[in-house]
Order: structure tokens, then C-alpha cells, then sequence
């Protein structure tokens, strides 16, 4: 029996009053409902050590990713070097061709304060201030277009 029916099973027998057999079957259950429910914080504590050693993991191949791309940019910029002082605008090889060629161009602002305004432009952003609606709402006031959502949680320790 799974957890779910054990339980339903404890509250139809709370309602019966044969009072000996009752009280038996009463703890029998209760037992198994222990059982299943250290089974279930195994299971959970597993489950968090898992996801903790995918975080761990997920941060070293996000590490090594990075080491691996300043790898990349640092031999992209040592070719192209080397290229430029030969004077060298592009090279055939076996496995592929590098060449040089002129970027688009791209802004470099100085500072950002001396720019005429015809450059600037304004974003607003409009944002819900989600606790202060949480305190009035908790305070009593009825505020359209906003309920107030209640639940429980479960912690296992």
C-alpha cells in the first residue's frame, strides 16, 4: 500500500468504534505510515544530494566552459597577430582557411554624460511591488485585480 492509501485508511477507521480489532488495525497502519514516511525522507534527502552534486557539476563544466573560450579568443588573437606582422591577409589549410577581415565598427562611449540628447533615449520600466501588496493584503484592504493566496508546505528535516 502506498502512503496516500494507508492514510485514507487511518481516518475511515477513526470514525469506527469496535474499539479492540479498532485500535489494532489502528496502530498496524500508523506503523507502515512511519515506514513509507522514513522511506520518503531517504528518498528526498537522496534526491537533494543529487541535485546538489548536478549544481557542483553544472558549475565546473560552466568553469571549464569559460577557460575553453578565453582558450579560443587567446589563439584567435595570437593568429591574428602573427598574421598581421607577416602581413598576411589569409592562409589555406588542410583542415580549414583563417582569414582577416575588417570589423563593421562598433561605439565606444567615453562618457555617456557629454552625449547630446538626441542620442539618448529613456526606458521605463514597470515593475508590481509584490510586498507591499503581500502586507496590505495580509493587513485586511481589498485591492483590485490581486488575491491573497494561502497553502501549506512541507519540510523535512
Amino acid at each position: 500500500m502506498n502512503l496516500y492509501e494507508l492514510s485514507t485508511d487511518l481516518v475511515a477507521l477513526r470514525d469506527m468504534h469496535e474499539v479492540e480489532e479498532v485500535e489494532q488495525i489502528k496502530a498496524i497502519i500508523e506503523a507502515e505510515i512511519e515506514t513509507k514516511s522514513t522511506g520518503i525522507v531517504a528518498v528526498v534527502r537522496n534526491l537533494e544530494a543529487t541535485v546538489d552534486a548536478i549544481d557542483t557539476e553544472i558549475k565546473r563544466l560552466t568553469d571549464l566552459k569559460k577557460v575553453k573560450k578565453n582558450n579560443i579568443d587567446r589563439l584567435k588573437e595570437y593568429t591574428k597577430e602573427c598574421m598581421e606582422l607577416r602581413g598576411v591577409k589569409k592562409l589555406e589549410t588542410s583542415l580549414g582557411n583563417i582569414s582577416i577581415r575588417k570589423t563593421p565598427g562598433a561605439v565606444n562611449i567615453l562618457d555617456e554624460a557629454i552625449i547630446p540628447l538626441n542620442y539618448i533615449t529613456i526606458e521605463q520600466v514597470k515593475k508590481v511591488d509584490k510586498k507591499a501588496l503581500l502586507k496590505d493584503l495580509k493587513d485586511g484592504l481589498i485591492i483590485d485585480g490581486v488575491e491573497l493566496k494561502t497553502g501549506t508546505s512541507l519540510t523535512i528535516k
